[in-house]
């Protein structure tokens, strides 16, 4: 606890992963992280969290390295300019498992930016967010290492019925464009929900 409004963390984690058939995929996964969270301004919160992750594959794999060392980070910052709205900013970046031909995971650098507006029992909600999903790895056949570009904006109207109970509808669109060209696609999503917490 630095200040009333402000702490600092800092933390180490272990992973092992194994999987069933690929087992050249399988690895140890150490990481080392730090950051602060608290109240950044009167109406401002925010988290933020810097590491660095280190993997170590137990197998060897000729055209992959067998260790890798990548910074990492996680921002959220929540702006409430009125007690029925919020904005909220995030930006992420990982490591995410794959067994796409030679890369044994990419890097995820994630942008998301969302507004939700309460109207008495209503709860509006939209998002807009870009991801790059960058491959270690040149693919067989290619000269590049293998890049994905995400592009997805959402929207969804929730219904309060009861405090444990609500319905709701919403929309998203999802664009994925990639360097290796038989990776794009578009998709619509339009659901229905009864969300109910016990």
């Amino acid at each position: 606890q630095l200040m009333p409004k402000t702490q600092l963390q800092a933390g180490y984690t272990f992973a092992q992963v194994k999987y069933k058939d690929n087992t050249r995929n399988n690895s140890n996964i150490h990481k080392v992280d730090g950051g602060l969270m608290g109240q950044v301004a009167p109406k401002v919160t925010g988290e933020i969290i810097a590491g660095v992750q280190f993997r170590d594959y137990s197998n060897n794999f000729n055209t992959a390295s067998n260790k890798a060392t990548t910074f990492s980070y996680g921002i959220t910052l929540a702006w409430t300019p009125g007690v029925n709205s919020t904005l909220t900013l995030k930006g992420i970046r990982d490591n995410i498992e794959s067994i796409y031909v030679n890369s044994r995971y990419y890097t995820s650098t994630l942008t998301d930016l969302e507004f939700e507006h309460k109207f008495g029992k209503l709860v509006g909600n939209m998002s807009i967010g870009y991801e790059n999903a960058r491959y270690p790895e040149i693919t067989t056949g290619y000269t590049d290492k293998r890049s994905d570009d995400y592009l997805h904006v959402s929207a969804d109207l929730d219904y309060n019925i009861q405090k444990w109970l609500k319905v709701g509808a919403g929309y998203m669109f999802r664009n994925r464009s990639s360097n290796e060209n038989t990776y794009n696609y578009d998709d619509h999503q339009v659901a229905c929900q009864i969300k109910a917490t016990f």
